[in-house]
């Protein structure tokens, strides 16, 4: 089977975030495999750092979308870290219009950040499986990734054109940061079509052609030597204000 291009991998996501008959929750989920590099939040130097990635990783409370775990430098100490993701479809709205002036965080956001809560919970005080699993060995390297949610087209519902919903989209990310930014390492919320430049850029990795699985370690990726992660560059870094 012939290898996708950065190009025909960004227009099948694409296809994906721009459907509105249904939600394609776990089918852009796989897109997820090939930038590893966007959900560290630390100091990061290639993929071949990776130590793991498992996706739908049972907890006492339920089932974390996406895990991942590296060697990377945190303040220039090099350690091993995990960051924990939630993942919601792309036709979930991020936030719900109240009044003329602020947003409110949507059903779909409010239950991505629970469940992200617990699941960082479960795995802070089970040390002995964050080390068997991820490889990390201080609870302290366990971190919040971010949550994934939405798109351009659904940041606010209710919203009655577009520049209204993108002045209170960005009042209400920008009100939802003073949370966020208490939490270690920050909890970053992105949109789907924020994956897209990184796919289209061809700032990817290959692999072969089959699935993540669930729940266990990541294949070592086959990239080049200069594949760098996008974190750690200015230029590069994602945001959603």
């Amino acid at each position: 089977m012939t290898e996708r291009t950065s190009a025909e991998l960004c227009e099948e996501l694409k296809r994906l975030i721009d459907d509105t008959q249904h939600h394609n929750e776990e089918e852009c989920k796989e897109y997820l495999k090939y930038v590893p590099g966007l959900f560290i939040r630390d100091s990061f130097r290639d993929n071949r750092n990776i130590l793991r990635i498992k996706t739908e990783y049972r907890h006492h409370t339920g089932d974390s979308d996406y895990i991942i775990s590296a060697n990377v430098s945190a303040n220039g100490i090099g350690c091993a870290r995990a960051y924990v993701w939630e993942i919601k479809a792309p036709q979930c709205f991020v936030f719900r219009k109240t009044n003329e002036n602020r947003a409110e965080p949507s059903p779909d956001l409010i239950q991505a950040e629970t469940q992200l809560l617990h699941y960082y919970d479960d795995l802070k005080h089970q040390t002995k499986y964050l080390f068997e699993e991820f490889k990390v060995p201080l609870a302290e390297d366990l971190c919040f990734g971010g949550i994934i949610i939405g798109c351009n087209r659904t940041k606010v519902e209710r919203a009655e054109n577009e520049t209204e919903m993108n002045t209170l989209f960005n009042r209400a990310i920008r009100c939802r940061n003073y949370f966020y930014e208490h939490a270690k390492g920050t909890i970053k919320l992105m949109l789907w079509d924020e994956i897209l430049p990184f796919l289209s850029g061809g700032e990817y990795i290959h692999t072969e052609h089959k699935r993540v699985e669930a729940a266990s370690p990541y294949e070592a990726p086959r990239i080049s030597p200069d594949t760098i992660s996008v974190f750690g560059d200015e230029k590069a870094s994602l945001t959603t204000e």
